[in-house]
């Protein structure tokens, strides 16, 4: 079985002493429970060998819930739909793989319990622990157990910083500069943060785009763009500077008018009331969803990144246009 290990330290109180709490891995044909122990020692390392012995790949069913006690932490824990992480000061201390199943269940394997999380973090995740059900979710079956590469599909944050990428790329070699500048520790620890929403509520979704507007608009460089447009008006922010500059180009400023909403959302506060509610906040949301007709706050976060990416996208091909080279067109067309 082929799958990729990261070692981190464990911070166990004491390895030697500690009592590894059983986890429930299935139901026996009466209905009742099976568990067993994440003590990495009393399992098998891989598919057929120790018989007497639990598979550490063995999957664990926790209610979507045991992840709210870190989403609501993100300046100590980084949580993506493959993992969650405990990281201080820049340092990994411990990582746990996750995935969601079809359930909408959070699944880890039981060797993974017992080796990669500290022993005070595992009387919680017993707390969530409920029997096995759904299907795993197949884009980890083929990473962890066939060693088979996954595309983006299921990480569209990560499609999203990738078109981002080779947009802010492309945008500095047309014009010379760039007009994102480099983060600071403050908002680089919150754009760490950046990953699709675990757990399907309001918290959740507002914490993935704080950190998407800390990456995608607070580092936009207002004095650059204020240059390039020639605009001397304090009072007109790096977003509409973009706007204006792009249209002015011939560009197409899509992505720059949804950051604007992207933006616009966190400035209000967030999702504190549903789409067809009353008042500002409601508005603001109606806006940033367009047409996204779901109420799943983790398909809303994937629409908004989609929505980005499609805009950064279109920018990474952008070509300035090249007046003289017009200039030099229309006159050698005129002496033919």
């Amino acid at each position: 079985m082929a799958r990729k290990t990261l070692n981190f330290r464990i911070f166990f109180d004491d390895e030697t002493t500690a009592e590894y709490p059983n986890f429930i891995i299935g139901l026996d044909p009466d209905g009742e429970p099976i568990a067993a122990s994440c003590n990495p020692s009393q399992l098998s390392g891989y598919p057929g060998s120790g018989p007497n012995h639990p598979n550490r790949f063995e999957r664990v069913c926790f209610q979507s819930e045991v992840l709210q006690r870190y989403s609501t932490n993100p300046d100590k824990y980084q949580i993506s739909d493959r993992s969650i992480a405990c990281v201080i000061n820049g340092r990994t201390l411990w990582q746990l793989d996750i995935s969601t199943n079809s359930d909408g269940l959070v699944e880890a394997y039981l060797g993974d319990l017992g080796s990669r999380l500290p022993h005070k973090e595992l009387p919680y995740w017993k707390s969530f622990n409920i029997a096995p059900s759904g299907t795993p979710n197949p884009n980890r079956v083929l990473r962890d157990h066939f060693n088979i590469p996954t595309d983006a599909s299921d990480a569209p944050v990560l499609e999203l910083m990738s078109a981002f990428r080779k947009a802010s790329e492309n945008v500095k070699e047309q014009l010379g500069v760039s007009i994102w500048k480099e983060p600071d520790s403050h908002t680089l620890k919150k754009i760490n943060t950046l990953a699709v929403p675990t757990v399907d509520n309001t918290e959740a979704f507002n914490n993935a785009m704080l950190a998407l507007t800390k990456a995608l608009a607070d580092t936009l460089d207002g004095k650059q763009l204020r240059k390039l447009s020639e605009n001397t008006d304090e009072k007109i922010g790096p977003i509409q500077l973009a706007i204006s500059f792009f249209q002015s180009q011939g560009a197409d400023a899509s992505p720059f008018e949804y950051l604007k909403y992207v933006q616009d959302f966190r400035s209000g506060g967030g999702a504190a009331h549903r789409p067809n509610g009353k008042g500002d906040a409601s508005k603001r949301l109606r806006r940033l969803l367009g047409d996204c007709t779901s109420t799943d706050w983790k398909e809303r976060f994937v629409y908004v990144c989609n929505q980005l990416t499609d805009g950064f996208n279109s920018l990474a091909a952008w070509q300035i246009q090249d007046t003289n080279q017009g200039e030099k067109e229309a006159s050698d067309g005129k002496n033919v």
